[in-house]
C-alpha cells in the first residue's frame, strides 16, 4: 500500500520531464482509438489475472494466496505506469493541449488533469482486485470504501507538489511584474522552495489528517493508554485521532508531524480493538 506513494513520485516525473511537441506520432483520431484500446486492454487484462486468483481462494494456501494477491497487486500497478509513460511518450496526449490558453495560462490543471488520468487506471486495478480482496481477508468493506481508500491514502503524497506548483501559477499569473521575475532566478526559487518545505513540514498533517477524515479519540480507557505512553516516552502531540483507513479494517498505527502543535497519533479501530 505504502508503494503507492512512490508509484504517484514516478508517474509526476514522467510527466514533468516530458517536453510537448508541435508534432504528434499519431493523428488526434489515431490516438484516441489506440488510447481507448489500451484503457479496454489494461481492464481486461487486470480483471482476467483478479478472477483466476479468486477461483484458488476457497482451496488455497491463505499465506501463498496473500503473496500472490499482492504480487499482482504491484505488477498491474507498474503496468499502470507503463501504460501512463504510453500515453505520454508515445501518443503524446499533453501535446494536444498546448494550444489551449487555459492550459497554457494555469499547467497545474493540465497536470491534475494527467495525474487524474493515472488515478483511474489505479482505481482500474482497485475495482478488480476488490473480489478477491474481500474473498480472501474476509472484509466487509464496501468496493467503494475500498478503492476510495486506496485513492485518500495514497494523494496527500501530491500535496506538496500541487501546493508549490499552484502557488507558482498564482504569481506568475498577477499583475506584479516584481514577484514573477525574482521567482524566475535561482535564488528566487531557492528561497521559494525553503519557505514552502517548512511551512508544508509544519502545517502539512493537519490537512492530511482532514483529508483522511480522522476524528478526534474520544475519552476513555484507550486514550488515557495512549496518553500515558506517550508521557513516559516524552512524546508530544496535539491530538490523537481515529484512522479510519479502508472503513478501520487495517490494523495499524501512524504519527505525523514534526513539531507538537501539528503532530497526530493516529490508530485505526481494528487495532485499538486488539490492544492489551
Amino acid at each position: 500500500m505504502f508503494g503507492n506513494f512512490l508509484y504517484f513520485i514516478i508517474v509526476l516525473l514522467i510527466y514533468l520531464t516530458y517536453q510537448p511537441a508541435e508534432e504528434t506520432n499519431f493523428s488526434g483520431l489515431e490516438t484516441i482509438t489506440l488510447f481507448i484500446g489500451l484503457i479496454l486492454f489494461f481492464f481486461y487484462f487486470t480483471a482476467f489475472l483478479f478472477r483466476r486468483l479468486e477461483k484458488r481462494i476457497a482451496s488455497g494456501n491463505f499465506a501463498q494466496l496473500d503473496s500472490l494477491f499482492h504480487s499482482i497487486l504491484m505488477r498491474q500497478s507498474i503496468m499502470a505506469i507503463l501504460v501512463f509513460a504510453i500515453d505520454i511518450y508515445g501518443l503524446n496526449l499533453s501535446s494536444f493541449l498546448i494550444d489551449i490558453p487555459f492550459f497554457t495560462m494555469i499547467p497545474t490543471i493540465e497536470a491534475l488533469l494527467f495525474l487524474g488520468l493515472f488515478v483511474f487506471y489505479l482505481a482500474i486495478v482497485w475495482v478488480c482486485a476488490y473480489g478477491s480482496y474481500k474473498k480472501l481477508y474476509r472484509s466487509d468493506i464496501s468496493k467503494r470504501s475500498y478503492v476510495f481508500s486506496n485513492i485518500t491514502f495514497s494523494i496527500p503524497v501530491l500535496l506538496p507538489w500541487l501546493i508549490l506548483s499552484g502557488l507558482a501559477d498564482l504569481i506568475k499569473a498577477l499583475p506584479f511584474e516584481r514577484p514573477a521575475r525574482f521567482l524566475e532566478t535561482t535564488e528566487g526559487e531557492v528561497t521559494y522552495f525553503l519557505i514552502f518545505l517548512f511551512a508544508v513540514a509544519f502545517v502539512g498533517p493537519t490537512m492530511i489528517q482532514k483529508l483522511w477524515r480522522c476524528k478526534p479519540l474520544e475519552s476513555g480507557e484507550y486514550r488515557n493508554r495512549i496518553e500515558n505512553l506517550c508521557r513516559k516516552a516524552g512524546l508530544a502531540y496535539a491530538d490523537i485521532l481515529y484512522w479510519p483507513i479502508f472503513g478501520g479494517k487495517m490494523i495499524t498505527a501512524g504519527v505525523m508531524g514534526l513539531i507538537k502543535k501539528f503532530r497526530y497519533i493516529l490508530v485505526t479501530p481494528s487495532l485499538l480493538r486488539l490492544l492489551e
